[in-house]
């Protein structure tokens, strides 16, 4: 699940449809999907899809700022595994984005 910090309000939310927002809407389609979601004036795209003849899964995201001021933001992964144990290790990955 991909989630969004806003590092200066201290406050997050996810961009997999999963928060209450402002706006949000799902498009699938063959070999795809687009969830599109907007919180706290920062819009957020998350596009899968699996390229032709190819075994593999690419993801982007793009967020765009439609407030007036500049944000100080983090976008953060993480994952847990369906069949982990206390001492399995999690996914979490970060990027810092400012705005």
């Amino acid at each position: 699940m991909f989630f969004i910090s806003d590092i200066d309000k201290g406050n997050y939310w996810n961009i997999n449809g999963l928060t209450p927002s402002d706006e949000y809407t799902c498009t699938h389609g063959m070999g795809y999907s687009v969830i599109k979601q907007k919180n706290n004036d920062i819009a957020a795209s998350f596009r899968i899809f699996v390229p032709k003849q190819q075994t593999c899964e690419i993801w982007t995201v793009t967020l765009s700022n439609h407030s007036d001021q500049r944000r100080n933001l983090r976008l953060f992964f993480y994952t847990l595994q369906e069949m982990a144990s206390e001492s399995t290790p999690q996914a979490y990955y970060s990027v810092d984005a400012f705005w």
